[in-house]
């Protein structure tokens, strides 16, 4: 899981949609159409409905995947709210520090206070993770498609959470 969040290991995704398949069949036969099953039975049972994600693949890119962002923030917040958050949140992208996003939120108000996972394909951009401000914890998950410019905006967002809730 850590590769999959921190470094966006695509193989490692793929990977862990096969182990969910595996072990939803007693140890066998981890194939992409049970895993596909057995998350969308967790998405419908966090109350996303149907026609809010299509899942092609696990890696995030094949373009006929589609979530929604409230799919996403239900899967953030569910994780968020249970006893698993404090390992999951420690397979993040760490602002500043670590993985995807090392390079960005280097300024010392957001340097290892913005994690999340992030996803590109080809003029798409998704960015869901945690603002640890001076007000709380802010879950986010922004997606944009467009220009190749985009991940400056994602990122603006992101920044933008922390700028907003930080003590003044």
């Amino acid at each position: 899981l850590k590769r999959c969040n921190t470094d966006s290991f695509n193989l490692a995704a793929e990977c862990l949609a096969k182990t969910i398949a595996a072990q939803a069949n007693d140890g066998r036969n981890g194939s992409w159409a049970l895993a596909r099953e057995r998350i969308g039975q967790y998405l419908q049972g966090l109350g996303v409905a149907s026609d809010e994600y299509v899942l092609d693949d696990a890696s995030g890119l094949s373009r006929e995947n589609r979530l929604s962002a409230r799919a996403l923030s239900a899967v953030l917040y569910s994780v968020y709210t249970s006893s698993n958050w404090p390992l999951y949140q420690d397979t993040f992208a760490v602002g500043g520090v670590e993985g995807t996003i090392e390079k960005d939120f280097r300024q010392a108000s957001y340097t290892a206070r913005i994690l999340g996972k992030t996803g590109y394909i080809s003029r798409v951009r998704a960015f869901s993770g945690i603002c640890q401000t001076d007000q709380g914890d802010y879950l986010f998950s922004i997606l944009a498609n467009g220009s190749d410019g985009i991940k400056t905006l994602v990122n603006s967002i992101a920044k933008a959470v922390m700028d907003e809730y930080e003590a003044n």
